[in-house]
């Protein structure tokens, strides 16, 4: 009987023993706290979202340098890609600027062609009216003579390129401005159009 008893008590402080050494249970389910698991035992359920993709869309304008040397000068048209705004009234300005920025190498026209626009000029505004007349504001340009008035038709063929301009109404920081044009020049706050710049104009014959 002895021999039975201390057989009964080893085995019961085994059983103690080995309790409290494990581990413990839970009467309920436990939530694991942040960070508890190290990322790559976790695995590659990785929520993090990636970066949107572009929805920018672009197209081709028609934006006019000027080829030739004086008196024969004639505008050049070339393409250039242009960014698509959410508002089609900003296209106009858009595609000024993209005049202004564009220099003849980035059109394949290196030694061919120039841009008479000064590259700082800036569009400060450029509002389409209802009757196909684009009012622009321009900073100053910088130039005077033969160089104005042949930047004023490179401005003048890119705007009405544009299907929904017939015109141009020029300002310069603020206040209507005299252009230059083939003939002279027109009074502060007239519209011109290609028709005031025949012999630049690529569509016409050259003259003589």
């Amino acid at each position: 009987m002895r021999v039975l008893r201390r057989a009964l008590l080893g085995l019961s402080a085994l059983v103690l023993a080995t309790t409290a050494c494990g581990i413990p249970s839970d009467d309920e389910p436990r939530a694991i706290a942040d960070g508890a698991i190290d990322e790559q035992v976790a695995g590659p359920n990785d929520t993090t979202p990636s970066a949107p993709a572009s929805n920018t869309a672009t197209t081709e304008r028609i934006i006019y340098l000027v080829a030739g040397s004086a008196p024969g000068e004639r505008l050049v048209a070339a393409s250039v890609p242009v960014e698509l705004p959410n508002n089609a009234a900003l296209l106009p300005r858009i595609v000024l600027d993209q005049l202004i920025r564009t220099r003849p190498s980035e059109v394949g026209l290196a030694g061919q062609a120039t841009n008479q626009l000064p590259s700082d000029v800036t569009v400060l505004d450029a509002v389409l009216q209802s009757d196909g007349v684009l009012d622009l504001n321009l900073s100053s340009l910088g130039i005077v003579g033969e160089s104005l008035k042949l930047a004023m038709a490179q401005i003048v063929f890119t705007a009405t390129d544009l299907t929904s301009v017939n015109g141009v109404r020029v300002s310069i920081d603020g206040s209507p401005a005299a252009v230059p044009v083939e003939l002279g020049s027109v009074d502060p706050g007239t519209v011109i159009t290609k028709a005031d710049y025949p012999t630049l104009n690529p569509d016409n014959p050259p003259s003589g």
